[in-house]
């Protein structure tokens, strides 16, 4: 139907997560006739066991960004997707749902710094910040950027 499928997976149950995936791909998933491609990320998961099943072909994605590109291009029916890619991906226009959620994440990022560092965002300021390339990371400094105006952070 065109619509594009999210699942931003927590909870570390892959039987849910099976059910879960074939009820919301549907027809695409039970079909012997057809292939559903999932993008997955290269971490051990007990639902990438998912992957072993004949009408799933999985492709591992290096960012949730990329995979809500090739959501949004038509290259993927299906995506394993953190909150950040899904909210850019809408945000856009992208149309995606959310079936179940695998990862549950919440103070579990930072930002490091020397202890002289940073104390406040203004602090980022005309500085270079090491963050992994359309990573959840990267997005949400973006937003931070954008957020409070800074001049001159390279990402």
């Amino acid at each position: 139907d065109g619509r594009c499928w999210l699942l931003s997976l927590a909870g570390r149950d892959s039987y849910v997560m099976t059910v879960a995936l074939l009820f919301a791909l549907g027809s695409a998933a039970a079909s012997p006739n057809s292939s559903l491609r999932l993008g997955i990320f290269a971490e051990p998961q007990p639902f990438n066991a998912l992957c072993l099943h004949k009408t799933l072909t999985c492709s591992i994605q290096p960012s949730g960004m990329i995979a809500a590109s090739a959501m949004d291009s038509g290259l993927l029916d299906a995506a394993v997707l953190g909150s950040v890619p899904w909210a850019a991906a809408v945000s856009r226009g992208v149309e995606l749902s959310t079936s179940y959620i695998v990862h549950v994440k919440h103070g579990d990022q930072g930002l490091i710094a020397k202890s002289v560092g940073p104390r406040t965002p203004f602090d980022l300021a005309n500085t270079k910040v090491g963050v992994v390339k359309e990573s959840t990371t990267h997005q949400g400094m973006v937003f931070l950027i954008e957020l409070f105006q800074l001049r001159n952070v390279t990402l």
